[in-house]
């Protein structure tokens, strides 16, 4: 059993309901006008075949988007909100599964989007009482929907029970509802440009009757016959379900309602107690008592433990949340489910207190029995796992420990990325600055062989301008010098290549850039790196000796002009004593 490690955002749980999850279309055709997107909604879903897991993230002010994800493969989804007044909008899209991994581990993904449709389209109509004929004010919703968006626009009928509506021209549902009547729905597509006349006759719901009638009682515990305080109380009628109301007791365990006459339902519920209910019948002007008695949840008197293992190295796991559902029946049909928490000490034990009764019956017909239902765990940088059990495995009774352990599978390194931008047709695009990625020692490497192979990153323009390119470091005068430049290039890879060691020592960190302009703009990464070695051993010979600081050797103690690269001291010159030396030979 596995569970979600991320949560998505609400808005596209609420785009999925409307839309179905997963039915996003890929939207093809002319993306000759086109224009960034800031703050949409940038939706991954990854997949290795065993385990899944979602992210999401917001375009910046050029519709740029980067997420970081592991080897495997996913699908990236696309979502942009609309809001004008009563109308709220949607359009989505998304690339379609596609493999992360080698040579892919850098995956450019644009999506454009459908621009906002225009309304172009009209709904008008009356709403009239279908019994009197009588013009009705009514709310009217109507939501409209394709592949590639969906939306909704709300109205009111006036005085007269008229309305009208300007919507995109889309498949289309009207709703209809007023205070008193019963809803009525209707469905059509309109045409670019169409306009359609619906009239809706609302049926009268039956008339209430008059509140002449009261309802109340006490809620008690069954065992001490002590006062509830705080139960929910909820009656609704039976008869045409045009009433129902609730309340809490109060310090007395009294309740009361005003009522018409008719039959009710009177459900009650409280956290430590059983749930019950009763049917009552109330007349005319009655005032009508339904005491409610409710049998005690029984406390915490069992246990589950077990252990939360790496599923790799089998190691425990610490600090892993552990979560327990399960559910107690009494008198074969009284059911309340439970659920207890723990978290896993540093050996990755965990115990949790449940509740528990003893079993009455058999395996063919329980009458009293406790169930565990299911166990999961979930800690950071792990998939979460559980375990579920049936009947008549899953039964527990009082002083009983039930054992589960669970293994969970490590979550991959994050060491690939996807990126791009979210365009929106239908305006002209903008001048998105260049990208600069995959650089190489990467940003924060230590250990950093003395010289590097090479200083090098990948630049990417996503209009196609090209580029100049300029790879700057930092020396140790704290100056910036240009090592190499490239002018009027395209996308690639672009590197500094050293000739030699004797710029660069061991065991120092250093800064570098690459900073690239398409002409209008600029895009600046700058980027550290930590070498190995010994500070000062220039020949990295593993040896340090006067030649290694760069000196002409006049006299123990003279001092050299030089160009200052080794001018520990920063005092203009370089001496023997700047390099941190102990003279040994003069060769």
């Amino acid at each position: 059993m596995e569970y979600n490690v991320f949560r998505k955002v609400l808005v596209y749980v609420v785009i999925m309901l409307f839309v179905g999850a997963g039915v996003l279309p890929t939207i093809s055709g002319d993306d000759s006008e086109l224009t960034g997107v800031e703050d949409a909604y940038v939706f991954l879903d990854w997949t290795d075949g065993v385990h899944d897991y979602s992210n999401v993230t917001i375009t910046n002010s050029t519709g740029y988007y980067e997420m970081n994800v592991a080897e495997g493969e996913v699908n990236v989804s696309a979502m942009v909100m609309l809001i004008e007044g009563n109308k709220m909008m949607y359009v989505m899209n998304h690339t379609g599964t596609f493999d992360v991994s080698g040579s892919s581990c850098m995956s450019w993904k644009n999506i454009t989007l459908q621009n906002f449709p225009n309304d172009t389209a009209c709904i008008k109509g009356h709403v009239y009482d279908n019994e009197s004929m009588a013009p009705i004010q009514a709310d009217i919703s109507i939501y409209f929907s394709e592949d590639y968006c969906f939306g909704v626009n709300t109205t009111t009928s006036d005085g007269g029970g008229y309305y009208e509506l300007n919507i995109p021209p889309l498949n289309v549902t009207i709703i209809v509802s007023a205070d008193g009547y019963y809803s009525s729905i209707n469905y059509t597509k309109l045409g670019e440009g169409e306009t359609e006349t619906f009239d809706f006759y609302l049926n009268p719901e039956p008339p209430l009757p008059p509140p002449t009638a009261i309802l109340k009682g006490c809620v008690k515990d069954v065992d001490t016959s002590d006062a509830i305080e705080d139960a929910h109380v909820t009656v609704y009628d039976v008869d045409y379900y045009t009433y129902d109301n609730s309340t809490y007791t109060d310090s007395e365990g009294y309740y009361q309602f005003d009522t018409p006459k008719g039959n009710f339902s009177i459900y009650v519920s409280d956290d430590d107690y059983f749930d019950n209910f009763t049917m009552v019948q109330v007349n005319e002007s009655e005032t009508k008592w339904a005491n409610m008695s409710l049998i005690p949840f029984p406390e915490d008197n069992a246990w589950v433990e077990g252990y939360i293992r790496d599923n790799e190295t089998g190691l425990p796991i610490q600090y892993a949340d552990v979560d327990v559902y399960g559910s107690i029946t009494i008198n074969s049909f009284m059911t309340k489910g439970f659920e207890r928490n723990g978290t896993t000490n540093a050996i990755g034990y965990y115990n949790v207190s449940v509740p528990a009764v003893d079993t009455e019956g058999t395996v063919y017909y329980y009458i009293n029995y406790s169930e565990i239902n299911s166990i999961g765990a979930q800690v950071d940088g792990y998939f979460d796992n559980g375990t579920s059990f049936d009947l008549p495995s899953s039964l527990i009774e009082p002083g009983q420990t039930k054992q589960a352990d669970i293994l969970l599978d490590p979550m991959p390194e994050e060491n690939c990325m996807v990126r791009g931008y979210i365009f929106m047709k239908g305006t002209p695009q903008s001048n998105s600055p260049p990208s600069v990625y995959n650089e190489n020692p990467g940003n924060g490497a230590t250990d950093v062989e003395r010289s590097p192979d090479e200083l090098s990153a990948t630049v990417e323009d996503i209009n196609g301008d090209s580029m100049d390119v300029y790879i700057r470091w930092k020396n140790h005068t704290g100056e910036w010098v240009t090592l190499e430049t490239y002018v009027g290039v395209g996308d690639g890879i672009y590197n500094f290549i050293p000739s030699g060691n004797d710029w660069i020592w061991g065991d120092t960190t250093y800064t570098w850039s690459v900073n690239v302009s398409d002409g209008t703009t600029w895009t600046n990464e700058t980027y550290t790196f930590t070498t190995g070695g010994s500070r000062y051993d220039v020949s990295n010979n593993d040896l340090v000796n006067f030649q290694d600081a760069g000196l002409v050797w006049i006299h123990r103690t003279s001092e050299v002009d030089y160009d200052g690269i080794y001018d520990v001291n920063q005092n203009g010159v370089v001496n023997f004593q700047d390099a941190g030396l102990t003279w040994v030979n003069r060769d």
